[in-house]
């Protein structure tokens, strides 16, 4: 069976089967926002520098020449030798751009647009240059509650959008929460919709993907067989109240020397606040955690209705912070310096970006690249136990 892609009715098309749909709206090579794009990917960017680099792709910073704008570029490679494995490999590729042209918010990564070439599937990104939260939490260690109750806030409105439209992300974590600048919490935006799945008629979903540490219980017993485990949007709430944990914490909240301790204390253990480090945190944020890591999904809150919790509203709201950055102050709602999807066409010169920050994250991947993952965990291990013996001493 040959590989062939082709535009047909505005949707891509592999091998006759229409994955791709179009993209609504203004804006894009082709008039939409987060659309197939014409032409070369080569052609339309010049490569700046390396930004991260996983075992089939790369995220590259680019610069588009048409409005000399700087973007992200996933740039993901074609698995497989046989024609039926490329074009499933493709098939998933395109499914995540699928995902974030129709569910495009203001608290998830955007997509400019992306390009399908024979040994590769390239999506162009919003720049995000703050790094992402586990980034914070490795170089700062646990946030003050303003700044965690900013980014859940943000977090949560992207998933409450996400579950509105009947898809489950899977994979929340701090390393797939980005920030538009260095200490630009309030601006948190959710990323990778790689593992994103639609939910069936009953609410449900039947595959499993995402990271152990954040997996829900009734994930755990999925994959353990029990079969009355049912798989929800409920999923997606249990990971940001392990999200939040570890804003406050700067550790998460079940940890183990294996995947199956890790497991196992999903199951049959409860998240603790021990001093020094939840010394100063607030009840209500303790009883969000709680509330969010509820071990029954039906007891557990939804995105929706944690937007609406105490904690949240409390007057040190998101929408009350004001935001001190290296190059100037915002906040929530505005814009950060350098930060956007970018300009269309007709538009001035850009403005001038902020530096990207470091990525502690990225440089331990790399320091450890050679370790099999064993000298990598242990770095990691010694950051959280780090921050469990810090004091918070900021104001709520």
């Amino acid at each position: 069976m040959a590989l062939c892609a082709a535009c047909c009715d505005d949707a891509l098309v592999i091998d006759g089967e229409r994955v791709v749909g179009p993209a609504e709206g203004p804006g894009g090579p082709e008039g939409r926002p987060g659309g197939p794009a014409g032409g070369s990917f080569g052609e339309d960017y010049a490569l700046k520098s390396v930004l991260g680099q996983g075992a089939s792709s790369r995220v590259l910073r680019v610069r588009c020449h048409e409005t000399q704008r700087a973007f992200a570029a996933k740039v993901m490679r074609v698995q497989g030798h046989r024609p039926q494995q490329r074009a499933a490999s493709k098939r998933v590729m395109l499914a995540e751009a699928d995902q974030m042209s129709r569910l495009r918010h203001p608290g998830i990564v955007a997509l400019e647009r992306y390009y399908v070439e024979p040994e590769r599937v390239v999506l162009v990104l919003e720049l995000m240059q703050g790094g992402t939260l586990l980034d914070h939490i490795l170089d700062r260690g646990p946030m003050p509650e303003h700044e965690a109750r900013a980014a859940l806030k943000a977090l949560l409105g992207a998933l409450a959008h996400l579950h509105a439209h009947r898809v489950v992300h899977r994979d929340v974590k701090p390393d797939n929460v980005m920030l538009p600048a260095a200490g630009a919490v309030a601006g948190a935006k959710l990323m990778d919709l790689g593992f994103a799945v639609g939910l069936r008629a009953d609410g449900t979903f039947g595959d499993i993907s995402g990271t152990p540490a954040y997996m829900a219980p009734e994930t755990v017993k999925f994959i353990r067989g029990d079969p009355d485990a049912q798989l929800t949007s409920k999923v997606d709430c249990w990971a940001a109240g392990c999200v939040l944990y570890m804003l406050l914490g700067g550790y998460p909240p079940f940890q183990g020397d294996s995947v199956e301790e890790v497991f196992d204390n999903i199951v049959y253990s409860v998240p603790h606040f021990n001093e020094p480090v939840w010394a100063g945190v607030s009840l209500k944020a303790k009883l969000l955690i709680r509330k969010l890591l509820h071990e029954f999904p039906e007891q557990r809150l939804t995105a929706r209705k944690a937007l609406s919790d105490p904690w949240l509203r409390d007057v040190a709201s998101a929408a009350d912070i004001t935001l001190e950055l290296a190059g100037g102050t915002i906040t929530p709602g505005s814009r950060a310096p350098g930060a956007g999807r970018g300009g269309r066409r007709g538009e001035g010169p850009p403005a001038a970006s902020p530096k990207p920050v470091r990525s502690p994250y990225l440089e331990m991947q790399e320091r450890h690249a050679h370790s099999q993952g064993e000298g990598f965990v242990r770095s990691l291990q010694r950051v959280f136990s780090r921050n469990k013996r810090m004091q918070q001493v900021v104001p709520r």
